[in-house]
């Protein structure tokens, strides 16, 4: 028997990358890529010196597609997957993504095995505990959690699929059969994009699931900020509001009655988790966010 009818052999695929203002990480990222693949970066402006570096660090690598504002990650993953050829699976990968550079096929192997149309590796922090390992949302309330947050992989891994309610964008494998899904919804631009995206597909019928096959590394907050900041606590307030007013994905009325209780835990969080002279600016963040996630 031959080796290529021994080892599964990976499809097509092209990788979406969005930069804002991480070309240092792009420069140790791409090189890990497989070579096979077409690499789109789209870059997101901020400044014309991030733009000089992301075109170095592109070049013979990448296909860059550079974009004359900032709309957003959506709004980026859109525009990168707007250019990727038809029939490719899709890989949506954050700049922040520590991987080997077989993680990417094996990926993309364990989908096929597993069946699955939309898929994630376990993904673990700088710490190395748990940061993805599934989503879960409840629509009737509009509350979101990744399972098995800061636990230990080993306590927790299961064998095969995790199938989930939704993937992250961090690192995000779309199949052929589930492209027609896209785009994202681009007025969201930053934070819930994944969840809407996934919600769809799951009304689809569409099966989502992480494969512990594979293991990556998530730094995070490298473009927005600390994963404390304002931003973070502006649009998931606005964002949950938003998706709950204007689609049939979360329950309206569920979600409007239980914000205030919402609000209150992420206060709580924000008093546990954020420095004491930021916890001001992160609260009024937030109370930003749920306003116009009752007027946008």
């Amino acid at each position: 028997m031959s080796a290529s009818a021994e080892e599964p052999v990976a499809p097509p695929l092209s990788v979406v990358i969005v930069n804002y203002r991480t070309s240092n990480l792009l420069s140790d990222l791409l090189p890990k890529l497989p070579a096979s693949a077409t690499v789109i970066v789209v870059d997101s402006y901020s400044s014309e010196e991030e733009r000089g570096r992301i075109h170095q660090v592109c070049q013979g690598r990448a296909q860059l597609i550079p974009l004359a504002e900032n709309p957003g990650f959506a709004g980026g993953v859109n525009a990168g997957v707007a250019e990727a050829p038809q029939g490719d699976w899709i890989l949506l990968l954050n700049p922040d993504v520590d991987l080997e550079p077989s993680d990417v096929d094996a990926l993309v192997v364990a989908a096929q095995r597993y069946d699955l149309d939309v898929s994630a590796p376990a993904i673990l922090s700088e710490e190395g505990t748990i940061w993805f390992y599934g989503g879960d949302v409840v629509t009737w309330s509009g509350v979101v959690r990744h399972r098995y947050w800061a636990r230990d992989l080993a306590q927790v891994r299961v064998a095969g699929p995790l199938l989930c309610d939704f993937i992250s964008g961090c690192v995000m494998l779309i199949s052929p059969r589930a492209r027609h899904v896209l785009p994202m919804r681009d007025d969201l631009f930053m934070y819930w994009e994944d969840v809407e995206f996934s919600l769809r597909a799951r009304r689809e019928g569409l099966r989502l699931g992480v494969v512990s096959d594979v293991v990556v590394h998530h730094e995070g907050g490298h473009s927005s900020g600390s994963g404390r900041s304002d931003l973070l606590q502006f649009y998931q307030a606005r964002n949950r509001l938003l998706l709950a007013r204007t689609s049939e994905l979360l329950s309206t009325w569920g979600v409007l009655v239980t914000t205030p209780v919402w609000f209150v835990g992420r206060v709580g969080r924000i008093v546990r988790h954020c420095p004491p002279g930021t916890r001001v600016e992160r609260v009024a963040a937030l109370a930003r966010g749920v306003r116009a996630g009752l007027r946008d």
